[in-house]
């Protein structure tokens, strides 16, 4: 979408809407449970891993938000409401962060949870309503993963929310039937992204419960998993890890930024600068630039890697050029304020 935005090439934005789209149609959605599975075994988007990643939640959260912010098709913004409604229900710790995972498997197989017989549905709905809602979801006799049914739309044409009244229904239908492992861990990183997809969510829509999930994740960080300018990377049963990593500190400044552009409040900006000031004293390689995975409070390895490679996450170099960039921006904004004042 930031490359639409640039260049106004009609091809790349088709080609965006296409694959949200289809994401959403397919069984990489759940459809019933809400929120994206890992990725896709199949080039439809049908038949997904289903583990369920915070970290891609919070980059589909940001994905269709932006998509929803340039077309303005209430598709996109349904999509970020509904992953953020199972962030919020099934991944979110009382005091606010976020946990790690939800496994792919159920008494030891993988995708039961999700999946449906024919007649489970005709019994819970009733023959009339219940073959309606086979037919809006795929779900059939023969079924389309190992006999059974995965839901998607992914042959429906015109998307219509007429039947959604009864997911609550399925949805509790499915907890009781069977059970899925949670890995409750918190990582500061991904908690970094979804706390930046929540706060984007709340600047598109206006919805103050967004706001407040993305403020108490902040706080659940600032609270347990770090110490003073120092972070950590992970939190279990009140037990904190190792000194955090490149990307502990580039996604949760990406985070404390976002909150900013939102509130204007600018003990958001500086403990966002605050944090990047730790980043160059300890990571930055003064040789050749970029910052290393590990900084110099941390063990040191024989090897001292420098990832600068985008892959199912954002490489924490160019997070911290992003970060550095808008610090930059927010900064000189600030002093023209004071100026003009």
């Amino acid at each position: 979408m930031a490359y639409y935005e640039k260049t106004k090439d009609e091809f790349v934005l088709e080609m965006v809407e296409k694959t949200l789209t289809q994401m959403y149609k397919g069984g990489i959605f759940d459809h019933f449970g809400y929120g994206f599975s890992r990725y896709s075994t199949d080039k439809y988007f049908l038949a997904p891993h289903f583990e369920k990643m915070l970290y891609d939640n919070a980059l589909l959260m940001i994905s269709y938000i932006r998509a929803y912010d340039i077309t303005k098709n209430d598709l996109y913004k349904r999509v970020a409401k509904k992953t953020a409604t199972y962030v919020l229900r099934e991944l979110t710790h009382p005091e606010g962060g976020f946990y790690c995972a939800q496994d792919a498997d159920s008494e030891g197989v993988e995708g039961k949870y999700y999946v449906f017989d024919y007649e489970e549905i005709i019994k819970l709905l009733g023959e009339e309503i219940g073959a309606k809602f086979n037919q809006y979801y795929g779900i059939t006799k023969g079924g389309n993963f190992e006999g059974k049914s995965i839901p998607n739309l992914l042959n429906q044409i015109k998307l219509d929310d007429a039947l959604e009244q009864y997911i609550p229904m399925i949805y509790e239908y499915r907890k009781n039937r069977t059970k899925l492992h949670l890995d409750d861990k918190i990582l500061t990183s991904w908690n970094g992204l979804m706390i930046a997809a929540f706060a984007m969510l709340y600047r598109a829509i206006k919805d103050e419960k967004y706001l407040e999930a993305a403020q108490n994740a902040c706080k659940f960080i600032d609270k347990n998993l770090s110490d003073g300018d120092t972070l950590f990377v992970s939190f279990r049963d009140g037990k904190v890890s190792k000194n955090g990593l490149l990307d502990d500190y580039a996604f949760y400044v990406f985070a404390l930024i976002n909150l900013y552009e939102v509130t204007f409040d600018n003990s958001y900006l500086n403990r966002a600068i605050a944090l990047n000031k730790v980043v160059l004293n300890k990571f930055y390689d003064e040789k050749k630039g970029g910052f290393y995975l590990y900084g110099q409070d941390s063990e040191q390895l024989i090897l001292k890697p420098k990832e600068t490679y985008d892959g199912a996450i954002p490489s924490g170099n160019s997070v911290m050029a992003f970060n550095l960039i808008t610090q930059t921006s927010h900064l000189n904004k600030c002093l023209c304020t004071l100026k003009i004042q």
